[in-house]
């Protein structure tokens, strides 16, 4: 029954040449882990498979197809592919297509259909939902990784992490609260200085008493983005510094907010008074004021960005939700110790093939923020990672580092991390134990205080 399914599955199939070189070289690398036995069998023997079945479950769209493709990247092999079907209201359908998941983290591909054709232009959408277990619900937001503009369908990277492991098999409900398309977000972008001078701008009163610039008085585009313009900065009649942007035509002015940022010398020495938000013939205007800027201090701006959001779309909230089972990948964990009295040392790390997790009492610090590099078998690192956030509370385990992997880890291939001056053992005897990074075969032998 299964080889007639997985037939007819494959027939449906059709990949391109670098998909195909991909999964081939992804059948040769499992053969060469096989041979060591790591990972799940079970998982390994069906991963060539079920990457295929994942690839056909857009079979309708080629265009997202390719880009789940591209976007699992190194996670293909292990990805699973979902069984849930549909969940459609208000006009949207949504679907679950496949899965990569362990026992701590997961990474969901969601796809979702404008049904009316009318509201998702382009890949600028915000998705909230919320991921829910036996033990745990966590909310969070979808990021849009592909877009077919034909069928009028997006594709969703819906990602997370639990604090407490899961076991190998278990059920999870996929509810979308809200799908918001046409939302449009910058950031960084440089402002232009060279017109603005220590002259007061002409200046308005709103209803509400509020002094602020006039539009139109030194316009200039953000680069890179058509859905905002700069319309006035400079000093106004009240003595503030305000900085005035353009919507564009349509755009919603409760939910649209750009702000500035402004250094001088390095510092931050102005004080934001408030948000200016106003329309005026029909457009809307939205920026910020500051004091304790001067004339004199133009010529020290060491930064002057902008960057906000801009909303065209209309925000939909209605019911989805989806359940369905997945196999989680194990993981692995290290009880920590070494180096001396003087450092209190995290209790636990987590590493799992998505991501790793310290754990351990709140006055062992955070650790988060300090450099990541995991040394694999090969002499290759994995240095892709991206930081999530803790969990502090005193008294308690505390989450003191979590970092998300941009690149799928084969838990056997690990055999040391550096986390800024620290050096922690992943194989052979010394397992768990921490070093100094610096003098550590000193340290190993008594003659170095770390």
């Amino acid at each position: 029954m299964f080889e007639r399914e997985y037939r007819r599955e494959m027939d449906q199939v059709k990949l391109s040449q670098v998909e195909l070189d991909r999964l081939v070289n992804a059948m040769a690398e499992e053969k060469r882990r096989h041979k060591r036995g790591n990972l799940g069998v079970r998982v390994l023997l069906t991963a060539a498979a079920v990457f295929l079945l994942t690839a056909s479950a857009l079979a309708l769209s080629p265009t997202l197809r390719s880009q789940l493709t591209q976007v699992l990247g190194s996670f293909g092999p292990y990805s699973q592919r979902i069984e849930a079907g549909t969940a459609a209201d208000q006009g949207y359908e949504v679907q679950v297509l496949s899965a990569v998941t362990d026992q701590y983290r997961l990474k969901l591909y969601v796809q979702v259909r404008d049904l009316t054709g009318r509201r998702m232009t382009d890949g600028e959408i915000r998705l909230v939902c919320r991921i829910g277990r036996e033990t745990q619900t966590l909310t969070t937001h979808g990021r849009c990784v592909g877009y077919d503009p034909d069928s009028h369908t997006a594709l969703f990277e819906v990602s997370g992490f639990w604090e407490e492991a899961s076991g190998l098999e278990e059920e999870l409900t996929l509810e979308v609260i809200s799908v918001w398309p046409r939302y449009y977000s910058f950031g960084g972008e440089p402002l232009p200085l060279e017109e603005v001078t220590g002259r007061t701008l002409d200046c308005m009163t709103l209803e509400n008493g509020q002094v602020v610039v006039a539009p139109g008085q030194t316009p200039a585009p953000l680069e890179g983005f058509e859905w905002a313009e700069l319309s006035s900065m400079g000093f106004a009649e009240d003595g503030t510094f305000q900085v005035l942007f353009r919507l564009a035509e349509g755009a919603d002015p409760e939910e649209s907010d750009i702000l500035a940022d402004i250094l001088v010398d390095g510092e931050p020495p102005c004080r934001h008074l408030g948000d200016i938000n106003y329309t005026l013939d029909g457009r809307t205007y939205v920026g910020v004021s500051y004091e304790n800027i001067s004339p004199a201090d133009l010529g020290h701006f060491t930064r002057a960005t902008a960057g906000g959001d801009v909303v065209m779309g209309r925000k939909t909230k209605g019911d989805w939700a989806l359940s369905f089972r997945v196999d989680n990948l194990p993981v692995r964990e290290y009880a920590l110790s070494g180096l001396t009295d003087q450092y209190q040392l995290p209790c636990k790390l987590t590493l799992t093939p998505l991501g790793a997790m310290l754990t351990g009492d709140y006055e062992a610090g955070w650790r988060g923020m300090h450099p990541f590099s995991l040394i694999l078998e090969d002499g290759s690192r994995l240095e892709e990672v991206y930081i999530r956030h803790g969990c502090m509370t005193p008294g308690k385990e505390s989450v003191l580092g979590n970092w998300d992997f941009g690149q799928f880890l084969d838990l056997d291939q690990a055999v040391g991390l550096e986390l800024g001056s620290w050096y922690i053992s992943l194989s052979g005897e010394d397992t768990g134990t921490v070093y100094p990074v610096e003098g550590r075969e000193a340290w190993e032998q008594g003659m170095m205080a770390p």
